[in-house]
């Protein structure tokens, strides 16, 4: 049985308007530049950019189902949220209203780097196989009592060369999605974590800090579960900390 894959998208071009201009270009292609491929970037890079376009950040907290108001989140949170020699080493992202540290999210992204040969074919990172490391620090963030875990796919696509394309349609191709989907150790992925893929296409040799696109897909919700009570302390300790509660 066919499953057809829903994603929400985001897509933004920047220009530097300089003394009178009447016009302007937008979503065109860039031949003469040649910025940084988006493929480059690691993982932490690539989320902490994620959640600096506010946008984008509203985009994925939609579609994560986490409220727009009211929240904090934090990247690479280790002590004393986690052992740092213990699966899942630290969490990636942590999310939770700032008064709710009860219902604090887990989130651990793995990156898978795409990079458009030609029109229909794709090379894909090695890392791919990776991902079941992934299921391993998401499976043990479920294990240390989160009241929600996310595994999330950083697909970043380098599509510069799929210019036959329109702007809008250089990300990764079907067969590509359909290994990311069947990403290895899947199925030992624990039922209550989330999956998502967002994808971060670069379309032209423009830098993708200045245009890009953005795609979210939540193959699976993540089940709210009871959050463990000491876990729930190490939370109001770290945002005591951090000024984000007063009385702890």
């Amino acid at each position: 049985m066919k499953e057809y894959l829903e994603f929400k998208s985001i897509t933004f071009d920047t220009i530097q308007l300089q003394g009178n201009v009447s016009s302007f270009p937008l979503f065109e292609d860039n031949p003469n530049l040649n910025s940084e491929s988006i493929t480059r970037r690691i993982e932490d890079q690539i989320a902490r950019w994620l959640f600096s376009i506010n946008p984008v950040k509203e985009l994925i907290l939609c579609e994560l189902q986490i409220p727009l108001q009211n929240i904090w989140y934090d990247f690479r949170i280790a002590e004393p949220i986690t052992n740092p020699h213990k699966k899942p080493g630290d969490i990636d992202i942590l999310i939770c209203e700032k008064q709710r540290p009860d219902q604090s999210i887990a989130i651990q992204c793995k990156r898978i780097k795409v990079t458009a040969i030609d029109m229909g074919k794709d090379k894909v990172s090695r890392r791919i196989a990776d991902i079941a490391d992934g299921v391993l620090q998401a499976n043990g963030s479920r294990d240390m009592g989160f009241y929600k875990t996310y595994l999330v796919l950083l697909v970043v696509i380098d599509g510069r060369n799929r210019d036959l394309n329109n702007i809008l349609s250089r990300g990764s191709t079907p067969r590509t999605l359909n290994r990311i989907y069947d990403f290895p150790g899947r199925g030992d992925l624990y039922s209550e974590i989330g999956i998502v893929i967002i994808e971060i296409v670069q379309p032209t040799s423009k830098g993708f800090t200045q245009m890009a696109q953005v795609n979210v897909c939540v193959l699976a919700p993540a089940k709210p579960l009871s959050q463990l009570v000491s876990l729930t302390n190490r939370v109001k300790y770290l945002l005591k900390n951090k000024g984000i509660m007063q009385n702890v």
